[in-house]
């Protein structure tokens, strides 16, 4: 590790559990996120300025004006400008040691090449037919997938497909049971509650990554902002079912 790079992230190094080797592991990294909106413009910032060394952001969107509430990475002069485009251009001025590639296209749209040998799947999306694709792509890939998903007041967070008897999205989930576009579009969100889940999201995304700490894995991390509560919730692999039982 170069001088630079030892004074940019020794305040990674200083935590033992984190130490030269966990940074190194995380500069050699690569993630995936799928959504720059409320979640995804905050966990981006924190995954650059962390140091993973490949960040893939995947957003089909452009910029509106009710986005700027929440997805703190855009300004006013963004509007109407792509969205994963703009925060590339935002994070490559953040810590330019970190490699930032783009896909412009829906997630299902984007090339193999872009998510394999991903270390993680980061979910910062809005809608639960991309969430249970996610999930598939996770599964298929054997690449662990860090959940979060916010809604009025509400926020939630997981990490899933982590090790072969890991719980999946779809064992809690089921697809049959949501309105698929129930999302903040349609039933609000406080805006700062979505950069408290998508920290928490980094957290395990660096834990995964270094190998430190314990993840999130076959719990369910919930959290109301209104009455300043946690709760966890223990999950368990649903043997029957349909995404993972084969």
């Amino acid at each position: 590790m170069k001088d630079n790079e030892l004074l940019r992230y020794s305040r990674h190094i200083l935590l033992p559990q984190i130490d030269i080797e966990g940074q190194e592991k995380i500069n050699n990294s690569k993630a995936v996120l799928i959504g720059l909106g409320g979640l995804g413009s905050v966990i981006s910032m924190y995954l650059a300025s962390s140091g993973i060394g490949r960040i893939v952001l995947i957003d089909h969107d452009e910029v509106e004006i009710s986005n700027l509430q929440r997805q703190i990475i855009f300004q006013t002069k963004d509007i109407g400008k792509k969205k994963a485009l703009v925060a590339q251009k935002f994070l490559q001025k953040l810590n330019p040691l970190v490699k930032i590639d783009t896909c412009i296209e829906k997630v299902q749209k984007c090339s193999t090449e872009l998510i394999q040998d991903a270390n993680v799947f980061i979910d910062a999306s809005d809608n639960f037919e991309t969430r249970f694709f996610l999930n598939e792509l996770s599964l298929k890939n054997k690449i662990p997938l860090v959940s979060g998903a916010a809604v009025r007041f509400e926020g939630q967070i997981s990490v899933f497909n982590l090790k072969p008897d890991s719980p999946c999205y779809h064992c809690l989930f089921d697809s049959s049971n949501f309105d698929l576009e129930d999302n903040c579009s349609t039933n609000g969100i406080l805006s700062p509650l979505l950069g408290v889940i998508a920290s928490m999201q980094v957290i395990e995304t660096l834990k995964i990554i270094a190998d430190f700490g314990t993840t999130l894995d076959g719990r369910l991390l919930l959290y109301d902002s209104q009455l300043v509560e946690w709760t966890t919730l223990k999950l368990k692999k649903d043997p029957d079912c349909n995404a993972c039982k084969g």
